[in-house]
């Protein structure tokens, strides 16, 4: 069909006006138009997917022919007038109705793409098409060349014969083989050797894929037939090959999985593994291993329909409009959500945060990100993890001997932050066996202890103690302790479940002293699974009782999570949370933690419990909340084990 007069009419510069362009009169006008017009069906179209049936009757009976439609241009969520450029969207708005939308995008040789004004571009069905190879492409070659923050060094400052960036080969590599396919891949020692490689993010799943074990080690070496991997590990092979590149590490096949010596020595190098890769594919839209990276994408319920337009000098140039793609997983991107198979386990998040660039893809396109910015194939440019690029980025750009004391402190207390943060997202993963619990962010925290020289302590710093001690159940969910011995008890990772720890109050101080530390590895990573730690710390324990916090009556039993701490006169003076069920009433002792300072001064206290083995030696159940503190309290050293 051809455009009607209105839609004829529609430039881009009167798109990107405080009042933008006037369509219709009315949603009724639209309705009627749509019969005729290929860009007045598609604008009905996205309207009726945006908003709700009923939504839509009540507007057309009350104001059918009262209110106007019109079309704005802009970023994204981000509409600014007069600035015609970086133009990705088209906004419907329907007066009284809201907002629907709209993808608006061009060739990347238009004249429109060429001087910036579109940005949006055209998603592609077929994620494995050369079009999708030389995007991902120029997004490495961009990176690499021109983002000093992405890499080891500044490229500025190296010969160019350098700059096809070659780091440390890790143990074993997947030599992928040659482009025309003549030769078969095989695993590869490397045996220190430099060079340039890939590293594979993925979900391994139930189902059982292709591994690496001590009696196929010798197997995988000679050669491995592309027909026994699966579609995530083949793929990941083909983009090796496709970007012509030679190495690919995937760690179902580059650590020996039923050697214990060979995975705990394996896995404590991860951090450099990532850290030094070119970059990470991410196979975000895969829910295990067979899904792939070359997933089938849905196509949109209606073709692209084009736009003759020009720009502000006269160029002549051709625009496209079409139905949103569904942002699922685009969302996830953006933030940590359940949307992406991938955000959902726990080693893949230290993978994530390790990578200097990582490409994504996604189930419904590719996603880019590295320490610079985010891109996504549909042209659009976005923050991404925004807080990834906060205290861990400073580590990347940051020399701390060139600071005063005063910005180091500030330095590393960001970093502090980015940590309990990363801890709370990791902890609402999940993760196959408990024992990864701390091997899986072994990377991060070796980073971290090159950057602050501080003692890690089972998933703490010691330096931010009185803070990271006092981390909680998120949203008062009971956390699971394991059967077997995994860390001291004021460890996060002795419990399964989500944790958090409080908003930074600034208006709070210690409470307590840490005297000293100690910390028996189980193997040779110092940053890995541990089996034995204690503290022994100075300061103010309240004994008193935890009880049932809304019961009739205080001292009725009940297995709780929640509860209200009474003095020794049955008054209640605070409140705590359990890490798992726990019987009440029940002795406890408040070591006071942190003080709020204030006209109603508070605590906040760890809740422990004596061992019984030896004196002044307890450990945790819980945090609280101590509001009213006796007018004398016992100073004590204790170990907390």
């Amino acid at each position: 069909m051809e455009l009607c007069e209105l839609c004829q009419g529609i430039t881009l510069a009167g798109l990107v006006t405080k009042t933008g362009y006037l369509h219709r009169q009315s949603f009724e006008a639209l309705q009627q138009s749509a019969n005729q017009c290929d860009l007045c069906n598609l604008f009905l179209c996205a309207s009726l997917s945006a908003f709700e049936p009923k939504d839509i009757v009540q507007y057309l009976e009350k104001h059918s022919y009262q209110s106007q439609i019109d079309l704005k241009a802009c970023d994204g969520p981000f509409f600014e007038p007069g600035q015609l450029g970086r133009l990705s969207t088209l906004v419907i708005h329907v007066e009284t109705l809201g907002i629907a939308t709209l993808s608006l995008y061009t060739d990347a040789a238009d004249p429109a793409a060429l001087s910036g004004v579109v940005t949006g571009r055209y998603i592609g069905l077929d994620p494995s098409s050369e079009a999708h190879f030389c995007l991902a492409a120029q997004w490495i070659e961009d990176c690499v060349t021109n983002h000093v923050e992405c890499s080891l060094v500044d490229p500025s400052s190296l010969p160019s014969e350098i700059l096809k960036y070659r780091s440390p080969l890790p143990t074993r590599v997947i030599d992928v083989g040659s482009a025309n396919g003549s030769q078969s891949p095989f695993l590869y020692e490397s045996a220190n050797q430099f060079g340039t490689y890939v590293t594979l993010s993925h979900c391994w799943g139930k189902t059982p894929t292709l591994t690496t074990e001590a009696i196929t080690l010798q197997e995988r070496k000679n050669g491995i037939e592309l027909s026994t991997l699966s579609n995530t590990f083949r793929d990941a092979l083909w983009i090796t090959r496709g970007l012509g590149l030679r190495y690919l590490w995937i760690d179902a096949l580059c650590i020996i999985q039923d050697s214990p010596q060979d995975w705990q020595r394996e896995s404590s190098r991860m951090g450099e593994v990532y850290r030094n890769a070119l970059f990470t594919i991410s196979a975000t839209g895969a829910e295990d291993s067979h899904k792939g990276c070359f997933q089938k994408r849905s196509a949109p319920p209606l073709e692209s329909v084009k736009i003759d337009c020009h720009l502000d000098d006269g160029t002549d140039c051709k625009v496209y409009l079409r139905l949103p793609t569904d942002h699922s997983d685009t969302n996830s991107f953006y933030d940590d959500g359940q949307a992406a198979p991938l955000n959902d386990r726990a080693w893949c998040l230290q993978e994530r945060l390790l990578s200097r660039r990582v490409l994504h893809y996604g189930k419904e396109q590719m996603f880019w990100e590295c320490h610079k910015l985010s891109l996504l194939e549909d042209g659009s440019q976005c923050e991404g993890w925004s807080w990834k690029k906060r205290g861990f980025a400073v580590m990347r750009t940051c020399n701390l001997e060139q600071l005063s004391q005063d910005q180091v402190d500030q330095v590393t207390g960001a970093v502090y932050t980015d940590w309990r943060s990363t801890i709370k997202r990791y902890t609402a993963r999940k993760l196959t066996r408990g024992t990864d619990k701390l091997p899986g962010l072994s990377g991060v925290a070796n980073m971290i202890q090159m950057f602050t020289g501080d003692q890690y302590l089972a998933g703490l710093w010691r330096k931010d103690l009185p803070w990271e001690l006092i981390w909680s159940a998120s949203f008062l969910a009971p956390l699971a302790r394991p059967a077997t011995y995994r860390a001291p008890s004021w460890s996060w990772s002795s419990v399964d479940g989500p944790v958090e720890y409080p908003v930074i109050d600034l208006n709070t101080s210690s409470a307590v002293e840490i005297i000293d530390t100690q910390i028996e590895l189980l193997g040779h990573d110092k940053h890995g699974q541990v089996k034995g730690g204690w503290i022994k710390i100075s300061g103010a324990l309240v004994f008193a009782t935890g009880a049932a916090e809304n019961r009739a009556e205080s001292n009725a039993a009940a297995a709780i999570i929640d509860a209200k701490i009474l003095n020794e006169s049955g008054h209640e003076t605070g409140s705590c949370d359990f890490d798992v069920e726990e019987s009440v009433p029940r002795p406890v002792a408040c070591l006071l933690i942190r003080l709020r300072n204030g006209p109603s001064p508070q605590f906040r206290c760890l809740i422990l419990e004596a061992t019984g083995n030896v004196p002044d030696e307890y450990r945790r159940i819980g945090t609280g909340i101590l509001r009213t503190v006796p007018a004398t309290v016992e100073m004590k050293t204790i170990f907390i084990v």
